[in-house]
């Protein structure tokens, strides 16, 4: 049964009422023998505008300590950390989180539930975290030992709990505070300027033993690091020394490259037919010339753009370097190329940048 505040008697199957006593003061616990509660009256109701006020605040001290970000492909993943979701639970008041767990033979699933007693809206995600520890390129387990098992569960346990407080409560309350972290990130950055930053970033990086390379291949060289990616990559570090991401989903392991790796599957068979051209005597008939010239512009292209990072206004000055003239933006760049010069940089571009002592670095 529960007691309303004019003492009125309310059935409620399942639910029993306790009272407890904490510094001489009585109020009534509320224990359920189910998952769910319904709608109640509360002594403190909430009060909106209190609540984005404290959770504001909070965000605004917090900074970074709120916020997860990572690239995936050419997009930004970002949202709130653990620390930020039970911050906004906790001042949004009058609701509880509890979580379940199986344990599977190459998993644990984990089933959260958020429950607000002011309004008796109920809700249940379940997250599944893989047992196995991601790996190295070498293929070394990431987390080992004891250690390594428990740091796994706790990630699986803190993105349960995440997941279901951020589903729960208003969207537009999330937006706010992750807006409000990023902002605080941002004037911690231009307070301490660019260059300590990244100086900062490379110590941590560095004493989280975590190849430079990996983080490079998500963000770019570190002297190109900018203030927003100072800020993703900042939170993307945080994320991984609190232990709320791993770092194989922070930082992958990129694979190079391959010149195969063309948009379309015709500019793919044609690259297919120059790589096998070599195995094949020189007997080629008329058609097939105007194919492998194609394959050839793409791939030398391909070359190219790999050289400057997918900056085209890279491309242009350093192919105005090697062959002492400028390169329109607008049109290809083997286009502006004679067929001798692309013979010339055909699978040998970062050899010549090289030999001519030409820094793709200081390039535009």
């Amino acid at each position: 049964m529960l007691l309303d505040k004019d003492t009125k008697m309310i059935e409620a199957e399942s639910t029993s009422v306790t009272p407890l006593s904490i510094n001489n003061t009585n109020f009534t616990g509320i224990q359920t023998k189910n998952r769910y509660v319904t709608a109640m009256q509360v002594m403190s109701p909430r009060n909106l505008n209190r609540v984005i006020s404290k959770c504001v605040e909070e965000a605004s001290i917090a900074g970074e300590e709120f916020i997860y970000s990572w690239r995936q492909g050419g997009s930004i993943i970002e949202g709130l950390t653990v620390g930020a979701a039970l911050s906004i639970v906790r001042n949004f008041g009058n609701s509880f989180v509890d979580v379940e767990v199986e344990e599977q033979e190459k998993a644990y699933i984990f089933t959260a539930y958020y429950s607000d007693l002011e309004t008796g809206f109920n809700l249940s995600r379940s997250y599944r975290q893989n047992k196995a520890s991601p790996k190295t390129k070498y293929g070394k387990d990431i987390y080992e030992g004891d250690r390594g098992t428990d740091i796994i569960f706790q990630i699986g346990q803190s993105k349960a709990i995440r997941n279901v407080i951020l589903n729960a409560v208003p969207r537009w309350l999330a937006t706010k505070v992750l807006e409000e972290s990023k902002n605080n990130a941002m004037a911690t950055i231009n307070n301490m300027g660019e260059v300590k930053a990244r100086e900062l970033l490379r110590r941590k990086i560095d004493n989280l033993n975590l190849p430079l390379q990996r983080v490079e291949n998500i963000y770019g060289k570190a002297k190109a690091w900018d203030k927003v990616k100072l800020v993703q990559l900042s939170s993307a570090l945080k994320s991984l020394e609190n232990g709320y991401e791993d770092e194989a989903t922070l930082f992958p392991v990129v694979a190079k490259a391959s010149v195969k790796e063309i948009v379309t599957q015709a500019e793919k068979d044609a690259l297919m037919e120059v790589d096998t051209s070599t195995t094949v005597e020189t007997t080629e008939s008329q058609e097939s010339k105007p194919t492998n010239k194609r394959s050839q512009a793409l791939r030398v292209s391909h070359e190219i753009l790999k050289a400057s990072d997918g900056h085209y206004r890279k491309c242009a000055e350093l192919l105005s370097k090697v062959f002492g003239r400028k390169f329109k933006l607008n049109t290809s760049f083997t286009s502006q190329l004679t067929q001798e010069e692309i013979d010339r940089i055909d699978g040998k571009f970062e050899q010549v940048l090289e030999s001519l002592n030409i820094n793709k670095e200081e390039a535009a």
